[in-house]
């Protein structure tokens, strides 16, 4: 990457920056609070380590929640306006969508409206590895609020959806 490219938050990654739930480990969404559409590479490597900062960039990039604004242009040097884009939703296997209704039904059930309110984390999930540590997760939160026998249950309802994976998913 050119020290001279500027980066600008998505609206997935405005999402992740004003909703109440993360799903970015701590360490991408603190350089994607430094990425405002005007500050160059050379910029942010001023502010954090540059052997952290490129890899992350490349990371928030590669999950939609920033892009490259155009090179600067005109005898200015003026960039086009931070506007964010839309990263196109990934499309998700029907065995994935059905996993996921299922997480969201069997949490009704173990944990009733409560179990409502963290299953919508499975809402986000697009990719076979992402669905197996949330519903690791969701299991862990469950076990917390409804106890073992919850979590067991819901633990072998969601084994028969994740066994259903196809192989080449995986």
């Amino acid at each position: 990457m050119d020290a001279a490219t500027v980066f600008c938050k998505t609206a997935l990654g405005e999402q992740e920056l004003g909703g109440s739930t993360r799903h970015l480990p701590q360490r991408l969404r603190n350089v994607l609070i430094l990425v405002n559409g005007s500050r160059p590479i050379g910029e942010l490597g001023a502010l954090m380590s540059p052997a952290a900062l490129l890899p992350a960039l490349q990371a928030l990039e590669q999950q939609g929640h920033i892009h490259r604004l155009a090179p600067a242009s005109g005898p200015l040097g003026e960039r086009p306006e931070c506007t964010p884009e839309v990263a196109p939703a990934a499309a998700v296997p029907a065995w994935m969508e059905d996993a996921r209704r299922a997480g969201q039904a069997a949490l009704l059930r173990h944990a009733g409206e409560a179990g409502a309110v963290i299953a919508r984390r499975l809402q986000h999930v697009r990719r076979p590895g992402e669905l197996r540590m949330e519903l690791q997760r969701l299991g862990h939160h469950l076990e917390r609020f409804a106890g073992l026998d919850a979590a067991q249950g819901f633990a072998a309802e969601m084994a028969a959806y994740l066994d259903a994976e196809p192989a080449l998913e995986r």
